[in-house]
């Protein structure tokens, strides 16, 4: 997108827990997991009439901490779990550690040290939540990201199934990965194309032995002709279901406003009137398997 570049959040998803996460990107009203929530569902039903299986496979592209997968399997939306890491918890909101939620996680192996106590404690909460709220329980959902603390509270709480944390921007996939990434109905990437290049598009798809349906947003004003063409090679029909911009998170401060509002200009884009003018803003992508 020229010389536009979103500012990193990248130290967020080093932590065990998405903490930081949520308090960083919260404020900023950010929404990308729940894009999946307008087309997901019609986009899931095709998929079950046209396997005929009730059980789909997910491949969750730059997932993170698995914030996809809440609302995906358990209906939680991002605005939801973020009320679940207050920047200050008030005093007596953490239920008692022998309650229901804080119980039945995968047990500590060696003798932790303080803080691998509380971070199990709050996964242990996390998971029984999530439980609490199961929605779909036929689909399967892999990550994919180079993050490993971010996949690993994923996997603990139940949000992911598998995950692989190998760079394929960098390198091919391992036996061990093919065998996770292999198979898929559903490629999603909904914040992804802003971080992941085609060389991970590429790899991703190449394993696949018949085209899945892919679903993502890439930023307003983004090229998409590099990701049509790699799609296009293998099988798939790009659409744009919905073309308008929409909202992804209110700017990180001026600079990060100002960059992205001269990228547009080169482009001769709109945004003045729209949510671009206050926002980062995505538009959907849609590819299903070519007819023929």
């Amino acid at each position: 997108m020229g010389t536009f570049t979103k500012q990193s959040f990248e130290s967020l998803y080093q932590q065990p827990l998405p903490g930081g996460y949520f308090h960083r990107l919260a404020p900023l009203r950010y929404r990308s997991p729940d894009f999946a929530r307008r087309l997901l569902p019609g986009t899931l039903a095709q998929l079950r009439r046209r396997t005929g299986r009730r059980r789909l496979k997910i491949l969750d592209l730059a997932c993170g901490y698995g914030i996809n997968s809440a609302l995906l399997k358990f209906g939680v939306d991002f605005a939801t779990f973020a009320r679940r890491y207050p920047l200050h918890p008030a005093r007596g909101t953490e239920p008692p550690r022998n309650s229901p939620q804080a119980t039945a996680a995968p047990t500590l192996t060696h003798a932790a040290t303080p803080h691998e106590v509380v971070t199990h404690e709050v996964v242990s909460r996390d998971a029984a939540f999530l439980r609490a709220r199961a929605k779909d329980t036929e689909l399967t959902v892999v990550g994919l990201d180079v993050s490993r603390p971010a996949t690993e509270y994923a996997l603990a709480a139940g949000l992911l199934d598998a995950a692989v944390n190998t760079d394929l921007e960098r390198t091919d996939p391992t036996a061990a990965d093919r065998a996770v990434l292999a198979e898929a109905d559903l490629v999603l990437a909904t914040g992804a194309f802003s971080y992941l290049g085609i060389a991970t598009l590429e790899r991703v798809l190449a394993l696949q032995s018949t085209p899945p349906v892919v679903l993502g947003w890439p930023l307003y004003g983004q090229p998409t002709e590099a990701i049509a063409r790699c799609l296009a090679d293998h099988r798939l029909t790009v659409t744009r279901p919905d073309p308008t911009p929409r909202h992804q998170r209110y700017f990180a401060d001026a600079r990060e406003r100002e960059a992205y509002h001269y990228s547009l200009r080169r482009l001769r884009l709109p945004f003045v009137g729209s949510a671009a003018e206050t926002s980062l803003c995505v538009t959907s992508l849609l590819a299903h398997p070519a007819v023929g």
